[in-house]
């Protein structure tokens, strides 16, 4: 039956000719589509006046400061605890942060001491000092760390609204519409309602922000890192949220709007056979098992990762403790942390990667000053090994754990076998340190490394004998195998997860595991790239860990292909002699078996038209032996 053109469409086509249709880009954060009216999201504090104080007024300056930040930690236990009742606790973890930031003496102390020897306003030095620490957490080229930005700025609004003597709004409740602004606060996102909010987009933002993790909880489609959006659109206007292409289109033509509606109800029906997948093994249509783990960012991840359906958590990072505060977390709050995660999959396990620092991910007190090729610096297990006393305070909040539930521990960035042996003593000294102060902890650890740098490729068959189990690190991989910054905004294209180099380091990483017996797994984008998907199995990969909302399509993905085949694929494209090439060879061999999600991506109507030129006839069998 066709689609009738609704109100909307109607209103859409009226206001094309005055505004007209404009596509804008960004990034995916929430799978699904949404149309609807636009509602802008204002920023509540604009602007802050800088102000003289009398040195009389000094101390009664600080105390309406005090006041304020009271009223403010009041307001988010009073907002945590409805969180908690409404989502649960893990949910609701994401108001601790914000608590701690309130008792930061970087944020709170400073504005103290600046309000005594300045003599200006307490909103003006607060709001300065906060930027300030903001600006350090931005200019982080990791996504993930950039975004806990927004934790800063959101305690910084309550602040401010209460010096300011500004009532608070709800921006996300009211009516029905796709919500578009400079960015939504964590406060704000645990209180989208899915039956209001149809979609969303951001100018700030990523797929690891709070805003996106709780939009795919709830299954609100949305986009971030969209330049110029808020220039773009107004109250009245129309915009379709594209969430797997990452694009927003403001005002679409009803021919748009009548291709999102289909690509709604098509992703409607995946979501469905998603839901039936959850409590089924990630094997092949041949009988091949394979390991399918989520990566997790941060704790609040839990329940949204046991939905999902994956077998346990194949990457906890740890930089999520570390990265928040002017100082190391203590043991104990680390074993608090970790021991929270592994209780929630005692069976499936959780591999957790210590800290992985340097680079793009330094806090101040760590003391890696700049350095000139930071990439090449002091990152990772080098990081460690010179700053002892906290990675053994790592180990030994990670051992503890494991006397909770089955834990197995990765090192990170490695290069050499010294420094794996280096590192797997130190564990053995945590433990004898455990031993000593008599509490339970995992006294048979599985020790890992991170494959990451072609030096570790190299050595494969002797780190496959030192190691209990290998994980490569694809992001990483690709990026030192072709001497290309993935984020690079001219080289960009040079970053080939398909390059014959890469899948050749790929085989022999596999293969030295496999000859001394021990598991290899990978995550990165690769992992969660249903191209690259059939050669990985096809490499023989034991274990793959994607992103949690990835985990279903991935996990439907395996169950609609057969082993040998994919070992077939895997071993043609290993003789290929570029990237381009092993695209092709995958899609002229698996055009028909691509995923649906994969095919929404690419045309928005699930089939893309190479793909239907590849579709065997039925009943047809291929040369290769494949039922068509």
């Amino acid at each position: 039956m066709r689609w009738k053109p609704s109100w909307r469409t109607s209103l859409a086509k009226k206001r094309s000719r005055v505004r007209p249709s404009r596509v804008l880009y960004g990034v995916a954060a929430a799978p699904g589509v949404a149309y609807g009216p636009v509602r802008r999201m204002e920023d509540p504090v604009t602007a802050v006046e800088e102000k003289r104080i009398r040195p009389s007024a000094v101390e009664d300056e600080i105390a309406r400061f005090r006041a304020a930040l009271e009223i403010t930690r009041s307001e988010i236990l009073d907002l945590r605890q409805a969180t908690l009742h409404d989502l649960g606790e893990n949910q609701a973890r994401i108001f601790d942060v914000q608590l701690e930031i309130l008792n930061d003496p970087l944020a709170v102390e400073r504005t103290v001491e600046a309000i005594r020897v300045e003599h200006k306003n307490a909103e003006f030095l607060f709001r300065r000092h906060m930027l300030e620490i903001a600006e350090r957490l931005e200019a982080l080229s990791d996504s993930y760390f950039s975004e806990r930005a927004a934790d800063l700025v959101d305690v910084k609004r309550r602040v401010l609204r209460h010096l300011l003597g500004r009532q608070a709004k709800e921006p996300t409740r009211g009516k029905r519409g796709i919500l578009l602004g400079r960015e939504i606060a964590p406060s704000e996102a645990v209180q989208l309602d899915a039956r209001r909010v149809l979609g969303f987009a951001t100018e700030s933002g990523g797929p690891t922000s709070h805003v996106a993790i709780m939009a795919r909880a709830r299954g609100i489609p949305g986009v971030v890192g969209v330049k110029g959006l808020v220039d773009a659109a107004a109250e009245g206007d129309m915009a379709a949220v594209d969430g797997f292409r990452g694009t927003v289109e403001i005002n679409p033509s009803e021919a748009t709007l009548e291709r999102l509606k289909a690509r709604k109800m098509a992703f409607s029906r995946l979501q469905k056979q998603h839901a039936r997948l959850v409590g089924l093994p990630a094997v092949t249509l041949d009988g091949h098992r394979v390991k399918l783990s989520a990566n997790m960012e941060m704790p609040t991840e839990v329940e949204f990762i046991r939905e999902r359906g994956a077998e346990g958590v194949g990457l906890l990072r740890t930089e999520f403790f570390f990265m928040y505060s002017r100082r190391a977390p203590s043991e104990e709050e680390q074993l608090r942390e970790y021991r929270r995660v592994v209780e929630a999959f005692p069976r499936q396990g959780v591999t957790i990667r210590v800290l992985d620092v340097g680079g793009d991910k330094v806090a101040s007190y760590m003391g890696i000053g700049r350095e000139r090729n930071p990439f090449l610096g002091m990152r990772g297990i080098r990081y460690l090994l010179v700053h002892r006393e906290m990675f053994l305070a790592q180990l030994r909040a990670i051992l503890q754990a494991g006397a909770h539930g089955k834990v197995r521990i990765l090192f990170p960035m490695v290069t050499g076998m010294e420094e794996i042996r280096e590192a797997r003593r130190l564990t053995r000294e945590a433990m004898r340190q455990l031993e000593r102060k008599g509490v339970p902890f995992d006294r048979n650890p599985e020790l890992g490394v991170m494959v990451e740098v072609p030096s570790l490729v190299l050595l494969a068959e002797e780190v496959a004998r030192e190691a209990d189990f290998l994980s490569v690190g694809s992001n990483d991989l690709i990026q030192y195998t072709l001497a290309v910054d993935r984020s690079h905004e001219t080289l960009h294209h040079l970053y080939q997860p398909c390059h014959p180099a890469v899948l050749r380091s790929l085989e022999l990483t596999v293969q030295a595991a496999h000859r001394h017996g021990r598991p290899v797994s990978i995550c990165g984008e690769m992992a969660s790239d249903p191209l690259s998907l059939p050669i990985l199995l096809g490499l023989g990969f034991d274990g793959i860990s994607v992103s949690p909302y990835l985990v279903p399509e991935i996990k439907q993905s395996i169950r609609a292909l057969t082993y040998d085949v994919c070992r077939s694929l895997a071993t043609d494209a290993l003789g290929q002699p570029d990237a381009r090439s092993v695209l092709e060879l995958i899609e002229t061999r698996l055009g028909s078996r691509f995923s649906d999600l994969l095919r929404l991506t690419r045309d928005g109507n699930g089939v893309s038209k190479k793909t239907k030129s590849a579709r065997p006839r039925r009943g047809r069998t291929r040369k290769d032996g494949r039922p068509a």
